[in-house]
């Protein structure tokens, strides 16, 4: 038997978890829920205080703390925000909120530095009926929609092929995918499913990694290698996912970061900006 998730109605309690000076609050995830109709943030935490005290400037909430945990415990809220970017924190913060009784929480991608800390985290939020989210708003951007508007109407036939780039700059590879690549894998899905296969190479300075090369990312991130990745993904029906993430000469950056979805009567491709155009090819 599932989970039944209860409904509520009225005004959900909001708080924030940041750590400033240790991935901040990631890309604006404190301003989350600012705004919202029913919803009343109510606290935020940051062990930084200077930080902390600009996030009470920020956001309006109504009391602060310096440990996450006293928040959880003094605040019965409904929902949590988790914004720090640096993954070793992540583990702990999501059990911690998962634990506290709250209803869902949205935090910023990725999920964590290893598959087993991911899976530790998820099981968490199901053993105590928590929602969780992460920070892929892509999908709501305006050219996404559209695509996934013209997939299900039949426009572009039937999908055969999508293609990925990453912004190809200084973290071309490993990091890459890592931190942006997220984005685009979470597309590949809201197009077309879960993938049930992977195969990739990865190469350093254009020769094949290997363990030699593998080294922790940036922020806490984990185990990466290489300085270019091109990787492939199944899913059903014959679907085709590729992603690509290398270093570009001239340093990379959005202008790469795109994606292009390919069926048997067209191909659309656009870029991850919520102002991207969509280009349209027979």
């Amino acid at each position: 038997m599932g989970i039944e998730y209860a409904t509520y109605r009225g005004t959900y309690r909001a708080g924030v978890i940041g750590h400033t000076g240790r991935g901040n609050y990631g890309h604006g995830l404190d301003a989350a829920f600012v705004g919202l109709p029913d919803v009343q943030l109510v606290a935020v935490a940051d062990p930084d205080d200077e930080g902390r005290e600009e996030a009470v400037g920020r956001t309006g909430a109504e009391r602060s703390y310096a440990d996450y945990r006293e928040m959880l415990a003094q605040e019965n809220l409904d929902l949590v925000a988790i914004g720090p970017r640096w993954l070793d924190q992540h583990e702990a913060i999501t059990i911690a909120t998962a634990e506290a009784g709250v209803k869902a929480i949205y935090a910023e991608k990725p999920i964590a530095p290893s598959l087993e800390a991911a899976d530790r985290m998820l099981a968490a939020c199901d053993k105590n009926g928590v929602k969780i989210s992460y920070a892929h708003q892509n999908r709501a951007y305006p050219a996404q929609a559209l695509v996934r508007e013209h997939l299900a109407s039949g426009k572009l036939g039937r999908l055969r092929v999508i293609r990925a780039f990453g912004k190809q700059d200084r973290r071309g590879g490993g990091m890459d995918l890592l931190v942006l690549g997220t984005h685009m894998l979470d597309l590949m899905r809201h197009f077309a499913g879960d993938a049930h296969w992977c195969h990739a190479h990865v190469t350093r300075n254009g020769r094949d990694a290997t363990a030699e090369d593998v080294e922790t990312a940036a922020e806490e991130g984990g185990l990466i290698a290489g300085d270019d990745v091109i990787a492939q993904y199944g899913f059903d029906s014959g679907v085709l996912g590729s992603y690509e993430c290398g270093r570009a000469g001239d340093g990379g950056g959005s202008p790469y970061f795109r994606m292009e979805v390919c069926g048997t009567d067209g191909v659309l491709a656009f870029w991850s900006s919520p102002d991207s155009p969509i280009y349209a090819f027979p």
